[in-house]
């Protein structure tokens, strides 16, 4: 016969004894005491552009698996290894730097004077120069940027502007989206910019 304080779906729960939750709490202080602080491991950085944070503030900068980059607020733009071994220094803007973005391959980097800038990481010959005289405070480079040329930027106008070269050569831009304000930044995340 069943019993009858046993309905459908009811479970009972066992009654837990004051002791053993003082037994549990005894050990949960034995492990928080065996615990020793994690010990900082760090590495002194002496391979870094010699004006890097001394005589220019940096005013952006931006960290690729392959490259890390910084750039001040006099327009240089600093490219080292992750190892902080400088790859190159270039003078690319005429005042600060507000916006950095990199695949890994190319850099792009967005001024308060106007323009952007996009070049090679190691090809010093391969770079270029945009002028979209308005202050550009984000930009971000196609993921296939190789092969398309194309970029995404955004600033004071409230425009998020898609630019591509056509088959002339020629900057053509597109506006994706406007009307809500300023674009302080952009992120791409996979096919999704943010």
């Amino acid at each position: 016969e069943e019993d009858p304080t046993q309905e459908q779906g009811h479970v009972e729960e066992p009654e837990i004894q004051e002791e053993d939750v003082e037994h549990e709490e005894e050990d949960d202080d034995e492990e928080e005491e065996d615990e020793e602080p994690p010990t900082l491991k760090y590495k002194r950085l002496t391979s870094l552009p010699v004006r890097l944070f001394s005589k220019d503030p940096v005013s952006a900068c931006y960290f690729h698996e392959n490259v890390y980059i910084f750039a001040t607020h006099s327009g240089f733009i600093h490219l080292t290894k992750p190892d902080f071994t400088t790859i190159r220094t270039l003078k690319a803007h005429r005042s600060s730097v507000l916006s950095l973005h990199s695949d890994g391959e190319y850099f792009a980097s967005g001024s308060i004077d106007g323009t952007i800038v996009i070049g090679s990481i190691y090809d010093d010959k391969e770079i270029t120069a945009f002028d979209f005289k308005r202050p550009i405070h984000a930009v971000v480079i196609d993921k296939r940027y190789k092969n398309t040329k194309s970029f995404f930027s955004g600033g004071t106008s409230g425009n998020v502007t898609y630019s591509t070269r056509n088959w002339l050569g020629q900057r053509s831009d597109t506006i994706i989206e406007s009307g809500n304000g300023s674009i302080t930044t952009l992120k791409s995340v996979d096919d999704d910019l943010i």
